[in-house]
């Protein structure tokens, strides 16, 4: 699992972030649908999407502020990989 540390965010917004997944992935690319799994926190996770062949886009919402909140991004390749990121985002 990949550990991203992500900007932080307020408890109000709706944001998008993204992860590059390029240098974990050599010559595979990203494909299908990836998906999300809150382990902290009461962030919300949403439209997980791929812009193009390295990139995992997707919304998070909510939040309390002063928590810190923890999620696991899964993503399949081309190859058949599942690959697993762990991203923690601060509300502030």
């Amino acid at each position: 699992m990949i550990r991203f540390t992500l900007t932080d965010k307020g408890p109000a917004g709706d944001d998008v972030y993204s992860i590059d997944w390029i240098k974990h992935i050599g010559s595979d690319t990203v494909t299908g649908t990836p998906t999300s799994q809150v382990t902290e926190g009461t962030i919300v996770i949403h439209n997980e999407d791929n812009p193009d062949n390295h990139t995992t886009r997707f919304w998070v919402r909510g939040g309390i502020a002063g928590e810190v909140a923890r999620a696991r991004i899964f993503q399949p390749t081309s190859a058949g990989r599942i690959l697993e990121g762990e991203i923690v985002i601060g509300v502030r």
